[in-house]
């Protein structure tokens, strides 16, 4: 497969001054709002201007004064979570799920411990499992085990069509990114470790067949749309061409941009289209029928 160069995504400081604004123009509005839902948001906007500080690089990387103004405002947000958590009670986990957010450079004992408090009410909310898949990164503290245990969790455990079934290649590709973006890995390296393990593809393949070709397989929609791009991308690094031309057909030419940008190409589209055109080629005319 093709090799391409790939540059380091970063956030002008034009944005982030931006971000900053909003997020303290929102703080002085809700100032004196003290309703559980106001306080939700309250701890979203702390939250807000914590990453500008924390970026998304390894911590060692953010000097120590965004450092301190991190572990501050992170602190405040997650009084705020809790706060909002505990006046919605077990009824909306809402607060208690967005309050994973504020576990990045937690231990991974210390991330599956707060974890479980909303998971008791809903195991497999899909942005709780967004949250864990992100955190357990060695990125933010995590382990190098801990993203295919948790993979193999999700496409064993979660309900058949469950939409946290659609984010495993997520999780797969987040480990493929930290490897070469901060490990300072080739792509074909990364390749070895990530999408040519055995275990890596039994889960995919388990995975996608849970998720899209079961009885409960989910309708089309944002999500969906959303995880058969991850899909499509990972199984086709990862050699599995019957799923990666399943997912591809599936779509339908719904191309979501973001999956495709700054992996490989920074052109989208034209990372698309080579995917594409290889798997036509592959399947449509290498003599093997797609399942």
């Amino acid at each position: 497969m093709q090799e391409f160069e790939d540059e380091p995504f970063e956030v002008s400081d034009e944005i982030i001054t931006q971000r900053r604004a909003l997020s303290r123009a929102w703080l002085e509005k809700l100032r004196s709002r003290n309703e559980p839902q106001a306080t939700l948001f309250k701890a979203e906007m702390l939250m807000s201007l914590a990453w500008t500080h924390r970026g998304y690089t390894t911590l060692e990387n953010v000097d120590q004064d965004d450092r301190d103004s991190y572990r501050d405002l992170n602190e405040a947000a997650s009084h705020a979570y809790l706060d909002a958590a505990e006046r919605m009670g077990s009824e909306d986990v809402t607060a208690l799920i967005r309050a994973q957010v504020a576990t990045a450079n937690w231990s991974t004992q210390s991330i599956w411990e707060f974890a479980s408090e909303w998971r008791k009410h809903d195991p497999w909310n899909r942005i709780g499992i967004l949250l864990l898949i992100r955190f357990l990164d060695e990125r933010w503290g995590g382990g190098p085990e801990a993203w295919l245990g948790f993979a193999a969790e999700i496409a064993e455990h979660a309900p058949a069509g469950s939409t946290a079934l659609g984010l495993v290649p997520f999780a797969i590709t987040e480990r493929w990114e930290y490897l070469t973006s901060f490990e300072e890995m080739t792509f074909s390296d990364a390749d070895q470790l990530v999408y040519q393990l055995p275990a890596v593809k039994q889960v995919l393949r388990l995975a996608y067949d849970r998720y899209l070709r079961s009885g409960a397989a989910p309708e089309i929609d944002e999500f969906v749309t959303y995880d058969l791009n991850n899909f499509m991308w990972a199984c086709y690094w990862a050699d599995l061409d019957d799923l990666a031309y399943d997912a591809m057909r599936r779509l339908g030419g719904n191309v979501r941009a973001e999956v495709w940008q700054g992996h490989r190409l920074n052109e989208p589209l034209g990372e698309f289209t080579y995917a594409r055109n290889y798997l036509i080629s592959e399947i449509e005319y290498g003599g093997r029928e797609p399942v």
